[in-house]
């Protein structure tokens, strides 16, 4: 018959049936522990600011003339720098950039057609570097051509007489001739001068002789 148990024996008894139930509960708080811990990087990635929008958007075609680039973050940055660059490597800047809140713009004048680079450089809320680019195509409107000059001008002419009236020489020539003798009637009085001229010599030379 066995005898009654006695305190050590209890205590070794209880610590054997206390050691699984306190291992896995050493085991449910390494695995809190590292799920916090993961939820919190992740949290912390996410938080980062970064690039939310862009005016032009990147990767599109502007075929109107702009004034400005908008880039919009998701948190307030400040600014460290900002360019744009054409097709040709020739900035397209026209003033300096500022920043406000959120928002980023750079004044710009582009002039070459073809594809524009956005690069910048910020410093979010919390200090992080924020760096990166994007880029847009220009394709400005071609101006259209003037139109033609369809007036002509009527070549100078100058009035000469109507066909039925008579010119100035013409009517000259007609009075004159209304105004003197015909030019057959001359010839005719001298041949008839020298007919009497010579009847009047023979008579006379007749005369003599008799």
């Amino acid at each position: 018959m066995a005898g009654p148990f006695r305190p050590k024996e209890l205590q070794a008894t209880a610590a054997r049936t206390r050691t699984p139930s306190s291992r896995s509960g050493r085991l449910l708080i390494v695995l809190a522990v590292a799920l916090v811990t993961t939820l919190s990087t992740a949290t912390g990635a996410q938080a980062h600011t970064g690039l939310a929008t862009s005016n032009p958007p990147a990767d599109t075609t502007v075929t109107a003339p702009i004034d400005a680039v908008q880039l919009t973050f998701t948190g307030s940055v400040l600014l460290r720098d900002v360019t744009v660059t054409g097709p040709d490597g020739a900035s397209a800047v026209s003033g300096p950039g500022a920043a406000s809140g959120s928002v980023v713009t750079a004044p710009v004048a582009p002039t070459t057609a073809g594809t524009h680079t956005v690069t910048y450089a910020m410093t979010s809320g919390d200090g992080h570097a924020l760096e990166g680019s994007l880029s847009f195509g220009f394709a400005p409107p071609i101006p259209a051509a003037p139109p033609a000059d369809t007036t002509t001008t009527a070549p100078t002419t100058t009035a000469g007489p109507l066909s039925g009236e008579p010119s100035e020489a013409a009517s000259g020539s007609t009075a004159e001739d209304a105004g003197g003798l015909p030019s057959w009637v001359v010839p005719v009085l001298l041949g008839g001068v020298v007919v009497v001229l010579a009847v009047l010599i023979v008579l006379r030379r007749a005369r003599t002789r008799g």
